[in-house]
């Protein structure tokens, strides 16, 4: 004999699998697969399928090398994440990055979870401020733009100002 308190917990059982289950049918919906093939003019009047986008972008220095890197920390749904990381750099503190010169430029059309995306370039030996900067979409949405803050280095890479 099935009682009151056994229902009720069938019932968050039944309930709870089928969550997992149309979650599981979201993200892995095999259209994702084509989204390759579609054209371009299909693709801005598609519909946004993802739900959530979570990118962090870093700069960081070692041996003469500044690198800028994005990561697609997490995503929830089907989304196509184009991506640009771009470094900067100047000889005298700029306020604005329009006023920095562009050292470096690497791009995506699609950064997927848990994956990075860097672009990297030489101090030359010479003590510069950097910056690196980064811009996406999520899905048909507007760009988005972020930038790191400007640290000084030394030509080898070492900060000297943050």
């Amino acid at each position: 004999m099935i009682t009151k308190g056994k229902s009720k917990v069938i019932f968050l059982i039944s309930i709870t699998i089928l969550l997992t289950f149309m979650l599981f049918c979201f993200y892995f919906n095999p259209i994702v697969a084509q989204a390759d093939t579609i054209e371009s003019e299909e693709m801005e009047n598609d519909n946004a399928r993802g739900i959530y986008t979570k990118l962090s972008l870093s700069i960081n220095a070692k041996d003469g090398i500044v690198t800028a890197t994005v990561k697609n920390d997490f995503t929830i749904g089907n989304s196509k994440i184009p991506v640009v990381v771009e470094l900067y750099s100047s000889y005298t503190f700029q306020e604005y990055i329009s006023n920095m010169t562009l050292e470096s430029r690497n791009t995506t059309t699609d950064l997927n979870i848990f994956k990075t995306i860097s672009t990297s370039c030489s101090t030359n030996g010479e003590q510069k401020y950097w910056c690196a900067l980064m811009r996406y979409k999520h899905d048909s949405d507007d760009w988005i733009e972020k930038v790191t803050s400007i640290v000084l280095l030394d030509g080898n890479g070492n900060v000297i100002k943050q």
